[in-house]
């Protein structure tokens, strides 16, 4: 059993992804740039392979081309499993995807 975050730890990350060839993003990328992020964990435990267990994501608007910008923050991190919460914004702003995601620690 790993124990809690330690107090004061800061398991998020922010940042902009985009497609490496340019196209722009959609509703059906939303998924895909949401389980490719690193996770927020890797702040406060060394990188290692973390498995999916759960993985939710609502797409909440058609984004705009251009760069999306994400948070992902990881409050609870305990028993051999983390959580992470993750929203996705377009250039213009607007909140086009949030994820939840459920996995173990290994």
């Amino acid at each position: 059993m790993r124990p809690s975050l330690p107090s004061g730890s800061n398991a998020e990350i922010r940042g902009r992804v985009r497609f490496s060839d340019g196209r722009p993003p959609c509703l059906a990328s939303m998924s895909v740039f949401a389980d490719g992020l690193p996770f927020a964990a890797f702040n406060v435990v060394p990188p290692s392979w973390i498995p999916s267990l759960e993985l939710t994501v609502h797409a909440r608007a058609r984004p705009v081309p251009g760069w999306l910008r994400f948070v992902l923050r990881t409050r609870f991190l305990f028993g051999g499993y983390l959580e992470e919460d993750g929203e996705l914004w377009d250039e213009t702003g607007t909140l086009v995807a949030q994820s939840r995601q459920l996995a173990a620690l290994v």
